[in-house]
């Protein structure tokens, strides 16, 4: 390249790198165990700015922030939000004698963790029954309803016939 006397004027133009990325992850709080799958947006440029929402996840409390902004840089774009599990959730156990359900016997159990596992109930087998069927027994504690049915039928091998005479 020769420049001439004079003035002279090089002009070099630069575009911002474009082929960057950041990821978003989903902890359980106070540590880096992931609860969902981690979000990773690729094509970004250098310099961009990048807001993110912390997404509803089932069975977990998101904590604050919930809200995170970044300026792109070359490395390390990482946004991480931080979650906690419920603890707020219940589940019923009804109780059925002869397809008829026994209100006073019905329990519900307060204060149950997201993802407890319930394998056991009381049983509350009365005289002259014996157990049918138990639904939805082990059952993982969810967000929605959480119910346990437990049948009992008239055991017929418990009962006896009885005839008496009157005078």
């Amino acid at each position: 390249m020769v420049i001439d006397e004079g003035q002279s004027e090089i002009v070099f133009y630069y575009e911002p790198k474009a082929d960057l990325e950041y990821t978003v992850n989903y902890y359980l709080n106070g540590s880096t165990t992931s609860i969902a799958e981690s979000k990773v947006v690729y094509g970004q440029e250098y310099g961009k700015v990048i807001t993110e929402q912390a997404k509803d996840i089932e069975g977990y409390n998101k904590l604050s922030p919930t809200e995170k902004t970044i300026t792109l840089g070359l490395t390390e774009n990482i946004i991480n939000f931080y979650y906690e599990i419920r603890t707020d959730l219940s589940y019923r156990v009804e109780y059925f004698y002869n397809d008829v359900i026994d209100n006073n016997e019905t329990e519900i159990f307060n204060n149950q963790t997201y993802g407890t596992i319930i394998d056991t109930f009381e049983n509350k087998l009365k005289t002259c029954y014996k157990l049918e069927k138990v639904e939805t027994l082990p059952m993982t504690i969810g967000v929605n309803e959480n119910l346990l049915k437990v049948y009992y039928v008239t055991d017929e091998a418990q009962s006896k016939e009885l005839s008496y005479t009157v005078e």
